[in-house]
């Protein structure tokens, strides 16, 4: 969903098979023909400039296996330089200078006409943004609807336009006293935002939010497993699955979900999951760790912050061993 770190990769899949081969062969064609001038050179001070000429568009045609395009801007000016000199005094194809002028008045009005299209849906993009960060979701929908995601369907940073309107529409569904229509619009938005991304982890997180909201249980454990799946550690998605289970009952669940995270121990909602799964648990214990631990405390006569640093202190020496 972002440009890879490899300039080849990234060309097969912006421009096809047409546009990756073509920049292959251009990089290509360019080194080719400084080994070739580089064999046929006579010059001592031709053969200097042709050999660092070579050496360092080769340097950087290796550079773009691995970096972004900005991180090398500042090699590309001498890059193409040394391409200029390589390439100088090889055959060229001359156009008249009528036929030149069209090509560029057309390259001209095309890119006048893409900028033209996408940077107003840019714009909305950017506005929709600033409205997540302030927590905005009447500013979010309002854009929303002016958005052309035809021409724009991810942000900056990858996430699907959509799902802000499904984050949007979720939040605002829980204000309004459970409201069932916006649930509806959020749940579209979702699906259209999964679409377009279908590895998209914050949106099968807030999905299962949502049906979190309204209790569907089932559902919104089919959607932070779907998010697992694809981040299995990611802490948000873990913290709400084991959340469902004390919903549901499960607090053995929780308890043995909590035991396998670390990293989260100012967490709030982490310490309260520890304590409260611990407490609820009843009747016989199927994990072997839980049981253990729940045998080594007297946990009715320990105050919560005592029962929590005490679950920590288990948890690290497993973790340790």
């Amino acid at each position: 969903m972002l440009r890879p770190h490899n300039d080849y990769v990234w060309m097969f899949a912006e421009g096809g098979i047409p546009g990756g081969l073509l920049y292959i062969v251009f990089f290509g064609g360019v080194m080719g023909m400084g080994i070739l001038k580089l064999k046929k050179s006579q010059d001592r001070e031709e053969h200097k400039i042709l050999l660092s000429s070579v050496a360092l568009f080769i340097g950087f045609s290796a550079y773009a296996m691995g970096e972004f395009p900005i991180e090398r801007v500042d090699l590309a000016i001498p890059a193409m330089f040394a391409a200029a000199f390589i390439l100088h005094e090889t055959k060229s194809y001359h156009f008249k200078a009528s036929a030149a002028n069209g090509l560029i008045l057309v390259l001209a009005l095309f890119s006048t006409f893409v900028t033209g299209r996408r940077f107003p849906q840019e714009a909305k993009v950017s506005i929709i943004n600033i409205g997540n960060d302030n927590q905005d979701p009447v500013q979010i929908l309002n854009t929303y609807k002016d958005v052309d995601l035809d021409i724009v369907d991810v942000d900056y940073v990858a996430n699907p336009i959509p799902y802000f309107a499904g984050l949007s529409n979720s939040v605002t569904a829980t204000m309004r006293g459970y409201d069932p229509r916006l649930f509806a619009e959020a749940e579209s938005a979702f699906e259209r935002a999964l679409e377009i991304h279908p590895w998209h982890v914050a949106t099968y997180s807030q999905y299962g939010k949502m049906y979190f909201y309204q209790k569907k249980y089932d559902k919104a454990m089919e959607m932070y497993n779907k998010g697992l799946g694809i981040s299995p550690v990611n802490i948000t998605i873990r913290l709400d699955k084991a959340t469902i289970f004390m919903e549901t009952g499960n607090a053995e669940g929780a308890a043995l979900m909590m035991l396998s995270i670390v990293g989260q121990d100012q967490n709030p909602k982490y310490q309260n999951l520890v304590v409260q799964s611990l407490r609820r648990i009843r009747g016989p214990i199927k994990n072997t760790q839980i049981q253990q631990f729940i045998s080594s405390v007297n946990i009715s006569e320990m105050k919560d912050p005592q029962l929590y640093n005490a679950f920590i202190r288990y948890r690290d020496s497993i973790k340790a061993q």
